[in-house]
């Protein structure tokens, strides 16, 4: 009984936008109101009380089972990021020598990078729209690669949370430039912020898009997912 609750509270957390300290919420409504409530159901219907008391000797008296839930899951999401970020690092090495890029990669609740191209950023080497195009179908092939060693891992982890992933794919050139304050490249002029904010909309749509088992695209009008 308490793996339905708990899936419950799991699907209602991924589903809702939580604070981050709701799990304690939780845990004192449990504690403070379906504890005494199953206690009475357990007093009246005598056809509930094994049921009943097989969820309180399953959960324990400090209900430590929710907290080696929420530990197996912190484990599980941090080893499928830090898989991610090694293979996602090895590979964008051999992307460098379809041409030399800026790549830069992200690491909280998930792993997200970014890639540029273009002439300035490799001033010697002559560019040409099939670098692109060879960039593009590099980051695809990645991503599947990926999804694919994930599933093949999937039932190793504490639990097997499945995978999804989102590729931004955004066709108009930009300004960037490297801001020595804050060691990094960024998008420059009013105009090119456009795609910080399509970027940061496609953060709102994730859980719409994203389907388990498949690599999805977004151009900057429409999402495809093969």
């Amino acid at each position: 009984m308490y793996d339905l609750l708990f899936d419950f509270l799991m699907a209602q957390r991924v589903n809702s936008n939580l604070a981050g300290g709701m799990e304690q919420e939780v845990l004192e409504f449990l504690r403070g109101t379906i504890n005494p409530l199953f206690q009475e159901m357990k007093r009246r219907d005598e056809s509930l009380a094994n049921e009943i008391q097989e969820y309180f000797n399953e959960i324990g008296d400090k209900m430590d089972v929710f907290y080696n839930k929420q530990r197996d899951y912190d484990q599980t999401v941090n080893l499928i990021n830090i898989h991610l970020s090694t293979r996602l690092d090895k590979e964008q090495v051999l992307a460098q020598e379809i041409f030399p890029n800026f790549f830069e990669r992200f690491k909280s609740d998930d792993v997200e990078h970014n890639m540029y191209i273009g002439q300035d950023i490799s001033p010697k080497i002559p560019f040409n729209k099939l670098y692109l195009d060879n960039l593009r179908l590099w980051q695809l092939k990645t991503m599947c690669q990926l999804e694919i060693e994930h599933m093949q891992l999937m039932n190793t982890y504490a639990m097997p949370l499945e995978l999804a992933s989102l590729i931004m794919v955004y066709s108009t050139p930009l300004a960037i430039k490297y801001r020595m304050d804050e060691k990094q490249f960024d998008v420059e002029g009013a105009y090119n912020a456009r795609y910080e904010l399509i970027k940061m909309n496609r953060q709102g749509t994730n859980k719409k898009y994203k389907r388990k088992n498949h690599t999805s695209w977004q151009d900057s009008y429409r999402i495809h997912a093969i």
